[in-house]
């Protein structure tokens, strides 16, 4: 008899063959096995096609394979949602490793918790099983996205939380859900995709939460490498977007103003002034598909700003700047010893 599917695991990867072949092997040691995995391929130019091909023909659940062009993760992720074959789907990426029980213990709290839409967990640095990359994030009144308790010991999360977004590096959600509010965005190439759905869902009267039992393990440098312009760019572009299509009327008008302030003197202030002045080129050239975007997005609309934001710590700007690096730095006695790099792209 054919096990019913619970789950749906979808695996955006871009040039990860070795990576990704860890979470493969990973999720085949879950204490459930009612889910399928579906491998969403940027085109990659290594030999992950041949190492999918062969861990599925020794799968004890399915695994399929999707082939897509390289236009990023959030465009990936909608591919596998739209194959799906299970009503809730586990967005995990390429470079991450779940605890054998996050599938049974997150279906587990969905179950206790009919009225949560999605959970996450901790992501936990893979160098440091001792330090929390990620517990859920925040959002600033700009528009400004991060994780919250970046760098903390994990001893320090002992409750289920209501967060604003789930880092998509492992969340579990009702895909009836993430389809009402529109899917990913994927104009977003690479960054603010998660704090986006998470803001929209959150919109529509849905809310997501972060378990401390649930342990996705983070395989990230100690320490972090300078941005690429393409990254800074992508972040800038997609923040502003998310901001012109979620933020509640009437405050949209003054939020944005301000943001274009501060970004035109970030611009004199700061480097990468040509990556975010393009950044600001794109969102004039998007702005009728970001504000059509707004209209579908705003009839949802179940939920104040307000609300919303509650959820988080209230504040402007991230507790700590990136200051041109591709994440923040972790603070713990070693880090130094492993040789930093920096990629231009990140299309998972």
């Amino acid at each position: 008899m054919e096990t019913q599917l619970a789950v749906t695991v979808i695996i955006p990867t871009y040039n990860r063959e070795v990576e990704l072949k860890q979470t493969l092997l990973h999720l085949l040691q879950q204490t459930v096995e009612q889910f399928e995995i579906i491998v969403v391929d940027n085109s990659s130019s290594d030999n992950t096609a041949d190492m999918v091909a062969n861990m599925a023909t020794h799968s004890r659940v399915p695994i399929r394979y999707l082939v897509k062009p390289p236009n990023g993760p959030a465009s990936a992720r909608n591919l596998g949602l739209v194959n799906r074959r299970a009503p809730r789907v586990l967005f995990l990426d390429s470079d991450v490793n779940l605890k054998p029980d996050w599938i049974e213990k997150a279906l587990d709290f969905l179950t206790q918790q009919p009225a949560v839409t999605g959970v996450g967990g901790a992501v936990i640095y893979d160098f440091d099983r001792q330090r929390v990359n990620a517990f859920g994030g925040d959002i600033g009144y700009f528009g400004f996205a991060w994780d919250l308790c970046e760098n903390v010991s994990i001893d320090r999360l002992s409750e289920p939380e209501q967060r604003i977004w789930i880092n998509c590096s492992a969340m579990l959600i009702n895909a009836d859900a993430l389809e009402q509010v529109g899917g990913f965005d994927e104009r977003y190439f690479y960054g603010y995709e998660d704090s986006d759905i998470g803001w929209k869902l959150n919109i529509a009267g849905y809310s997501v939460w972060v378990h401390p039992e649930l342990h996705a393990y983070h395989k990230v440098q100690a320490q972090p490498g300078e941005a690429n312009g393409i990254i800074v760019r992508h972040y800038c572009k997609n923040r502003l977007a998310s901001l012109i299509q979620n933020a509640q009327a009437p405050g949209i008008f003054g939020r944005v103003l301000a943001y274009l302030i501060f970004s035109a003197i970030d611009l004199v202030l700061k480097p990468y002034r040509h990556a975010k002045l393009s950044a600001l080129v794109w969102n004039v050239g998007q702005l009728k598909t970001t504000l059509t975007q707004r209209k579908v997005i705003q009839a949802l609309r179940k939920v104040t700003d307000e609300q919303i934001f509650a959820l988080g710590e209230k504040r402007w700007f991230p507790p700590t700047p990136l200051n041109g690096q591709r994440r923040r730095p972790v603070e713990m006695e070693g880090a130094e010893k492993e040789e930093s790099s920096a990629k231009a792209d990140d299309r998972v």
